[in-house]
């Protein structure tokens, strides 16, 4: 089970009490007189990573460097998801053979190379959990209970937590779990829960945001889309009370996003990016 740290708390330690509840959080832009982010926009539209599935997006990211990405897909659908890895240093990933009845991917983790958990459903739509191990070729299915994940049809108020189904204040279109577990709403809002879903807290609000990560409860990154950008990089310290703009990536849409120390990972359209400097430069993987 996800050790989830109390929201307060942490405001407490980073930035102050938690925000009350309100339309008044701070904005999503860089303050004035900010430094400029460092260009991120690609010299060549060839680097776009090629057979990007088209739907929601899963991505995580894993401390040596390992980017796990998935189609979601659908069990009632009778759509097929697709997972791929993109190994330490690599400039390309590689499709993983999960399960041959894997019908829909619920969550992803990364923990190294070969330590990777696909939450998925099967053809039958029952949830399982898959851990795969050395050169990936071989995954071991187990319970799943102790995983938190949006459900494959999306848009409803609910996302199963580790004791089971909770409702959310709004229709989730992005969740983070890494050490923290935060929420981020089809209408902007971030909210977080540290009592397994009980209870949510208002923690920002980051308007046009198409994905967003946290490491811990304070640590976040996003993608949203802005005036001047349609992919602009944002990342907060505050937990999401307070946005700053560090870049802009080629693209149109912002798919998925992850985040390890430094290191970032973004899906925007059909290219797979990675940054090593916290968000500020990038380069396309393809």
């Amino acid at each position: 089970m996800l050790d989830v740290v109390l929201v307060k708390l942490a405001f407490e330690h980073v930035d102050g009490p938690v925000p009350a509840a309100s339309d008044s959080f701070s904005s999503t832009r860089a303050a004035p007189g900010s430094p400029e982010p460092t260009s991120t926009r690609s010299p060549s539209a060839d680097s776009a990573a090629p057979g990007m599935p088209g739907g929601r997006l899963l991505l995580a990211l894993a401390p040596d460097g390992t980017m796990l990405h998935a189609a979601v897909g659908g069990c009632r659908a009778g759509t097929t998801p697709q997972v791929a890895v993109t190994a330490p240093g690599s400039r390309t990933f590689r499709d993983v053979p999960v399960a041959e009845d894997l019908g829909g991917v619920l969550a992803l983790r990364a923990e190294a190379r070969d330590e990777l958990v696909v939450v998925g459903a099967d053809v039958e739509c029952e949830v399982a959990e898959y851990r795969g191990g050395t050169g990936l070729r071989t995954w071991t299915a187990g319970p799943a209970e102790d995983e938190w994940h949006i459900d494959l049809d999306g848009g409803s108020p609910v996302v199963h937590a580790p004791g089971g189904p909770v409702e959310v204040p709004c229709a989730p279109v992005a969740l983070s779990t890494l050490d923290a577990v935060r929420l981020l709403c089809d209408d902007g809002a971030l909210v977080g829960t540290s009592d397994g879903g009980e209870t949510w807290a208002a923690l920002g609000r980051l308007e046009d945001a198409d994905a967003v990560a946290f490491e811990g409860p304070g640590r976040g990154v996003a993608l949203a889309s802005r005036d001047d950008c349609p992919v602009t990089v944002l990342a907060t310290e505050n937990g999401g009370a307070g946005w700053e703009t560090t870049g802009c990536l080629d693209g149109e849409t912002g798919r998925a996003v992850a985040l390890r120390a430094e290191t970032v990972a973004a899906i925007v359209d059909d290219t797979l990016w990675r940054s090593d400097d916290g968000g500020r430069t990038w380069e396309p993987l393809g």
